[in-house]
């Protein structure tokens, strides 16, 4: 097929197997990046990368064709080539499966190449947005209601999405959403994602201490309801500045303990509404838990998402001068 497809049309046809989940080699004529090399030269790699977790370290990269500079490469670094291999197969279906929503990140390509020092390296290349809750939370120590109910109502319409499409994240935390500087969030890392179907895959523990839903830690499966959980937590994260039970993985396990209702006293200057809005996402029953179609109807986000889509065209978007120093946050 590639050898009958004009030359100028490549690049095209290229981004549209990309898109559907081919791995590529020529990650070089498609970005200008700093990763294997890098990696090699820094005894940091937090020098000049995004961010560096266990698995994956992710690098600021500049589209070659438009350059655009909104772009994510993250380098997975798994030892056993059978099992880097799988990782990263299972995140870029998870990646592909779930495009279509501008809640969800979005997703440009898996790469293969080799590097003569750091060896065989895959990079999955994403957009990428400056801020995530996360490093907003501890600039500001906390966010106010109206921004954190635009910020959730955002990631519940993600949700809905995921669910549609028969997948659950299983790892909704702060740092794993992002916010554009429109203050659009954007969900992000599926590594950990899984078909709400595939039964043994969602029995896993996993998740991040603090935000697992109580059936997470008892061993059952945690779907969408899990999801939903998480970010009722994140909710309160922002309004809080800190979560409800520290960092103890078993610490939302105490829901069960107290009647199945969150503790809303460190959110007790919010409104009556937005507490409950935590409370009936955080719910450890899951008959009472609502679904994400349950928060979108509920009139606390249908009146958030209809004066977000009425403000969206005046606001203001955040600038951002340098990570970790100061910005400003314009519309909150």
């Amino acid at each position: 097929v590639m050898m009958t497809c004009p030359a100028h049309q490549l690049e095209d046809f290229l981004e549209l197997l990309s898109a559907r989940g081919c791995i590529r080699s020529d990650i070089s004529s498609c970005y200008d990046f700093k990763t294997t090399e890098d990696l090699c030269r820094y005894r940091d790699p937090e020098e000049v990368a995004l961010r560096t977790g266990l698995f994956t370290t992710v690098f600021p990269a500049v589209r070659r064709s438009s350059q655009i500079s909104k772009y994510a490469l993250a380098a997975i670094k798994v030892k056993d080539a059978s099992t880097q291999y799988f990782q990263v197969k299972h995140e870029l279906l998870m990646l592909c499966s779930v495009q279509g929503n501008p809640s969800i990140i979005g997703y440009h390509g898996t790469f293969k190449s080799n590097h003569p020092v750091a060896g065989e390296m895959y990079h999955l290349a994403t957009d990428w947005y400056e801020l995530d809750v996360s490093w907003l939370v501890s600039e500001r120590g906390s966010v106010h209601e109206s921004k954190a109910t635009e910020i959730v109502t955002d990631v519940i319409q993600a949700l809905q999405h995921l669910e549609s499409c028969g997948i659950c994240h299983r790892d909704v935390k702060p740092e794993n959403v992002w916010l554009t500087d429109t203050w659009t969030a954007v969900l992000v890392e599926f590594g950990s994602a899984a078909y709400v179907a595939d039964k043994a895959r969602l029995a896993e523990v996993v998740g991040s201490p603090g935000y697992m839903p109580p059936e997470t830690l008892l061993g059952r499966c945690a779907g969408i309801p899990g999801d939903v959980f998480a970010a009722g937590i994140v909710l309160f994260f922002m309004l809080a500045g800190q979560t409800p039970f520290g960092e103890a993985e078993a610490s939302s396990l105490r829901l069960i303990e107290t009647d199945d209702e969150l503790d809303c006293g460190l959110i007790s200057d919010c409104s009556e509404d937005c507490q409950s809005l935590v409370k009936h996402m955080t719910r450890s029953r899951l008959q009472a838990r609502f679904t994400p179609k349950d928060l979108l109807a509920s009139d606390i986000v249908t009146s958030t998402a209809a004066a977000k889509a009425k403000s969206n065209a005046a606001s203001e978007p955040i600038v951002v001068k340098e990570r970790g120093r100061s910005f400003g946050l314009h519309g909150e």
